[in-house]
């Protein structure tokens, strides 16, 4: 940690955003867990409201997900060696190609969600019409916090959030470059908003957003791979 500070002083800034940003997020934790506990004693008997034991199915993903991710970062940094733009040294070109693996793993997962994102969502009624719906986002809210959710909604969150944990995973354990606080924060608080979103039960508003997110993140993903190589 140390090491990466003293190569980038503005590391510095990032640790006092990061420690504002945990403190920030004690007082809205407590007020979202009692919001949570008092839907779930309101809810109607027949009602399945979230609870948090259902998180075991993100943590179990995330180990699924880090280990297709080792291996496919394997397997493309060998495809993309003979690819990856001239370099100075063997060892930089090792590092640009194992780079470009990482964000071709990305893609490939990002379209993989986007696509089960719209086959979830496509046809309900909160879909806005920018995203290719007919709906209305607004309409995401009905009969919140005891809406009926459509098939495959739970799974497609919480399935989402097991890459989100697979990703701080494996950036703690892969080398740590300039941007590790930075990255470190990004993850744990992408983990913390599906997280909430699922446990207050707002599963709609979450997913619209996550596809959102998610086809943002296909196309920087194109353009990152892209950027290692000759291309």
């Amino acid at each position: 940690m140390r090491d990466i500070v003293k190569q980038s002083p503005m590391q510095y800034v990032f640790i006092i955003v990061g420690v504002l940003t945990l403190v920030w997020m004690i007082p809205f934790t407590i007020a979202g867990k009692n919001f949570s506990a008092e839907n779930y004693k309101n809810k109607p008997s027949d009602y399945e409201f979230p609870v948090f034991s259902d998180m075991k199915i993100p943590m179990a993903t995330s180990v699924v997900f880090y280990g297709i991710q080792v291996l496919c970062e394997r397997i493309f940094t060998s495809l993309t060696m003979p690819y990856i733009k001239a370099c100075k040294s063997e060892s930089e070109k090792e590092m640009r190609a194992k780079k470009s693996a990482k964000y071709l793993f990305r893609l490939f997962y990002f379209l993989g969600a986007i696509i089960w994102g719209y086959r979830v969502l496509i046809n309900q009624p909160y879909m806005p019409r920018a995203l290719g719906g007919k709906g209305d986002f607004v309409l995401a809210w009905d009969n919140f916090p005891y809406q009926q959710h459509a098939p495959e909604l739970k799974e497609y969150i919480l399935v989402l959030m097991g890459y989100h944990f697979g990703g701080l995973i494996s950036h703690f354990f892969h080398s740590r470059k300039n941007d590790f606080i930075e990255m470190g924060l990004h993850h744990i608080v992408a983990i913390y908003l599906y997280g909430g979103g699922y446990l207050f039960n707002a599963w709609e508003a979450s997913a619209v957003i996550c596809l959102i997110h998610d086809l943002a993140d296909f196309t920087t993903g194109i353009c990152k791979a892209g950027a290692e190589t000759r291309f």
